[in-house]
């Protein structure tokens, strides 16, 4: 417990920090340059001049590496995010800058992405955006969606509005992934994707309330609240 403890008080030292932002930066450029599943822990040390044993000291795994990479980008999108809410009420314009904003994060990641989107295929790993680990980055993201929604021009209640925030980050991960394969310039392919298809998912919105879809309403509901169990 006393080690655990020292351990602890050393890790926030300025020297501390220094070195593990340095491990941190370096992991990153390796992951963009030869992919997440090629480099190893002691890879990462021998770029960082150092022991194995030093860099295990400040990351236990290269998937720890990962989820600080998460909640970093994580913590900035929700900064953004929040800039996008104070400049406009449209619900739809919200959702889409909120999206953008994080594929714009994601640029110089992109083939890193890659992999890790190979990985997340499996519901088994640590890295998959819905595991337990992955929970407390999980619910963040939700809760951006969550507050766009909030104070927006949407007029709708009830439990469609409560289960939006989920179904709008399950949304943002599809088009991410589109974006990774999308070999178009720019991947422009992706933004007109996300326009229209927002367009469209408003339209469906708003139709929801109308009374003739009530009971297709209800059954989506019943399946939503099944599968989230």
């Amino acid at each position: 417990m006393t080690v655990s403890l020292e351990k602890t008080k050393n890790l926030k030292t300025p020297k501390a920090q220094e070195t593990r932002e340095r491990i941190f930066k370096t992991a990153l450029e390796m992951f963009k340059e030869k992919g997440f599943e090629k480099v190893t822990m002691r890879d990462i040390a021998k770029n960082c001049q150092m022991a194995v044993g030093a860099a295990y000291y400040y990351f236990k795994t290269k998937e720890d590496l990962i989820f600080d990479f998460y909640l970093q980008t994580q913590d900035d999108h929700y900064q953004e995010s929040i800039k996008v809410f104070a400049e406009t009420k449209d619900a739809q314009e919200r959702i889409r800058k909120v999206i953008e904003i994080k594929i714009e994060q994601f640029i110089p990641y992109r083939g890193m992405l890659s992999a890790l989107f190979r990985i997340a295929g499996d519901p088994n790993h640590r890295l998959s955006p819905f595991s337990e680990e992955s929970k407390k980055i999980r619910e963040e993201a939700v809760d951006i969606f969550r507050l766009a929604l909030e104070g927006s021009n949407l007029k709708i209640k009830g439990e469609v509005r409560t289960f939006l925030p989920y179904l709008f980050w399950l949304y943002q991960m599809g088009i991410i992934l589109f974006w990774i394969h999308d070999r178009s310039e720019g991947q422009k392919q992706t933004h007109v994707l996300l326009k229209h298809s927002l367009k469209i998912i408003f339209q469906l919105i708003r139709l929801s309330r109308l009374p003739g879809l009530k009971k297709l309403r209800q059954n989506i509901l019943q399946m939503l609240n099944q599968v989230q169990k």
